[in-house]
């Protein structure tokens, strides 16, 4: 990741007393979309060490549709925000309101290694995953590459050392890798396996109707 031009991606829900729960946040040096936000009371601010505003962008709010009776009303918030060497904190306001509030954290990093001697469809491929400390909201992507834009998310939740990954129903190739993505929390690390081969499918018939 380019360090030098990294965007906090600030994502949770927020509910009707004013809670809010951060879910799967991280960074990234490129910004596909930014929301398109017409109206918002909910900002994203980076603080300095003495507790000033030097950065503030808003927030996408969005109330979550359930049919459950009784259920309580929450939404989701997104927020991006570009990082700034003089930031030591970030928050989530609104208007007078502190909503949640963390210390900017060290970059992370993650180094990620495949074990098996022999890869084969047959038995499950072993990774053994290196990671800095882990924050409490911290998760882990694993994304399988067969190709030039040929890619499957295969794995999204908390951060393990060790993992086996099933390759009996994914696509082969000459040049499969695994990218994995390691959030701490709030910043994130990329890391790739090598390049390996894995057999190529023979065709599958699926009833979809």
């Amino acid at each position: 990741m380019d360090r030098d031009r990294e965007f906090l991606v600030i994502r949770g829900h927020l509910d009707r007393a004013g809670h809010f729960r951060l879910r799967r946040s991280r960074s990234t040096d490129f910004v596909r979309q930014w929301p398109i936000i017409e109206h918002t009371d909910v900002y994203v601010e980076l603080l300095d060490a003495d507790r000033r505003v030097v950065h503030r962008e808003p927030a996408e709010v969005k109330a979550e549709v359930t049919c459950d009776p009784g259920a309580p009303r929450r939404a989701r918030v997104l927020g991006y925000i570009a990082l700034r060497g003089d930031a030591a904190s970030v928050r989530l306001r609104r208007q007078e309101l502190d909503l949640w509030e963390a210390p900017i954290q060290r970059a992370p990093d993650v180094k990620v290694e495949i074990t098996t001697k022999r890869i084969a469809r047959e038995r499950p491929l072993q990774l053994d995953l290196r990671y800095s400390p882990a924050g409490k909201a911290a998760h882990l992507t694993v994304v399988y590459k067969w190709g030039s834009r040929k890619f499957r998310p295969i794995y999204i939740g908390p951060p393990s050392e060790t993992m086996e990954i099933d390759l009996t129903g994914l696509p082969g190739g000459d040049a499969c890798q695994l990218v994995v993505s390691y959030s701490n929390g709030l910043r994130s690390a990329q890391a790739a396996t090598g390049f390996f081969a894995v057999p190529p499918r023979g065709p599958q018939l699926a009833i979809v109707r």
